[in-house]
């Protein structure tokens, strides 16, 4: 059994359907996209409920994010740590005295972070920026573990 159903369209699009009325099975159409939006709905539902709940969503997907964001610091901190191992005493020493948000001041940091950034992970919902960021804060703090690590024994 079919039903009707009245629809209401702004003043132009009346005039464009009645312009091609003969041209479209206007029924069909609206049936098509209707159905379209229903399966839409019935997925995004269906996902839902396996999910739980939104907020059980929400709190997975921002525990995937800060894993992924800890992920991204802990590369970092390696290719800090790395570059340290053979940098030259000056830079070492210099980025490793620098507070963490200006040690990017000291020249040789700008072109050791531009170099391992491609081997860090990355984030797509992360700005370049922010990722920037990142990746500073946790090679800063691989190359001051590492100068912990070996300050005095330079002493020795």
């Amino acid at each position: 059994m079919a039903h009707k159903i009245t629809l209401t369209v702004p003043d132009n699009l009346y005039r464009e359907i009645n312009r091609w009325r003969a041209a479209f099975n206007l029924s069909r159409i609206f049936q098509e996209a209707v159905s379209e939006a229903i399966r839409r709905k019935n997925e995004f539902e269906a996902r839902f409920h396996r999910e739980q709940t939104l907020t059980e969503t929400i709190r997975r997907l921002r525990r995937e994010r800060s894993d992924a964001r800890a992920r991204i610091g802990e590369e970092a901190c390696h290719e800090g740590e790395r570059w340290a191992a053979s940098a030259h005493y000056e830079d070492l020493a210099a980025v490793a005295q620098a507070p963490p948000g200006e040690s990017t001041l000291v020249p040789a940091t700008r072109a050791a972070i531009a170099d391992a950034k491609p081997r860090i992970s990355g984030d797509p919902a992360m700005s370049d920026s922010d990722r920037i960021k990142l990746i500073t804060k946790g090679w800063h703090k691989g190359v001051c573990d590492f100068w912990d690590n070996v300050k005095d024994k330079l002493e020795e």
